[in-house]
């Protein structure tokens, strides 16, 4: 039997080439001593907790999931392939609160 995680982890090799890039909507700020994205158009803000402030950080030029995992494996313990399921959830939810663009690959 083939190992699920192998085929998981294969049905994200389509995404590596698409890039994300920030949204102009949001700019990073600090609630507490904690850093925040703040959407200048709603006011509304959500927090970077962990590795998320990373992520944001290395989205100031457009990034493919590739490139933001083999940078946050430098930085954390962590498999490339736990990093990309990871980092691949956090982009939904920043694409679907419009923190973060997706590009195709030649409008990088």
């Amino acid at each position: 039997m083939k190992d699920p995680k192998i085929n998981y982890i294969s049905l994200f090799s389509t995404f590596l080439q698409v890039y994300y890039k920030r949204s102009g909507s949001f700019v990073k700020t600090s609630s507490g001593e904690e850093p925040a994205l703040f959407n200048v158009e709603t006011c509304s803000y959500f927090l970077l907790k962990g590795s998320a402030n990373d992520i944001w950080d290395s989205l100031e030029k457009p990034k493919s999931i590739n490139d933001i995992c083999a940078h946050l494996c430098t930085i954390y313990d962590i498999t490339y392939e736990a990093c990309v399921v990871n980092v691949t959830k956090w982009l939904e939810d920043a694409v679907l609160l419009n923190a973060v663009k997706i590009i195709h690959c030649d409008a990088k």
